[in-house]
């Protein structure tokens, strides 16, 4: 009887150690993998990110500003504010004198966003790379193929900075 006894504790002990180190391996599973789902939730609000990207942009930190418009165009590629994002990460890049990652992200805007406002101011602020780094005649070029292309009408044309205006003389 007594080992009839002692038998059934050693299985019950066995029983045990193995129920313990499922939920043990249970629990490690459920820790690792809440981050994983975590990395692919999308944040609160295109509003926030928004927000928080023009901020950074308002303070000069373009770098960050780029990162914060590209994780809203991430989780939010058809918000109506997306090409409004995709214009500043060029314009960063222009503030931060990143001229052929500029001149890349102006001339993405242009090709996902055509017709767009965004879309026609990217594509003058593109014409105009060339003339912020000296190089006057490609400047020149691209503005008058803007210009005569008719992809910009007067009013857009009245956004060319004077002194790159007289460069088209």
């Amino acid at each position: 009887m007594l080992s009839l006894i002692l038998s059934f504790y050693t299985e019950l002990y066995t029983l045990m150690t193995t129920v313990r180190t499922i939920l043990a391996l249970l629990l490690l599973l459920a820790a690792t993998a809440a981050p994983l789902r975590a990395a692919t939730l999308p944040p609160a609000s295109p509003a926030g990110i928004l927000s928080f990207a023009d901020a950074l942009y308002g303070r000069g930190d373009y770098y960050r500003a780029i990162t914060e418009y590209r994780r809203f165009l991430f989780f939010f590629p058809g918000d109506r504010a997306a090409p409004r994002a995709a214009l500043r990460i060029g314009e960063s890049y222009l503030a931060g004198s990143r001229w052929e990652d500029a001149e890349t992200a102006l001339q993405q805007v242009v090709k996902s966003y055509p017709g767009t406002v965004e879309a026609r101011h990217a594509a003058l602020l593109f014409a105009g790379v060339p003339f912020r780094r000296g190089n006057y005649p490609l400047a020149r070029q691209r503005y008058r193929q803007l210009l005569g292309g008719g992809a910009l009408d007067a009013a857009d044309a009245a956004e060319v900075p004077p002194p790159l205006a007289l460069t088209l003389i």
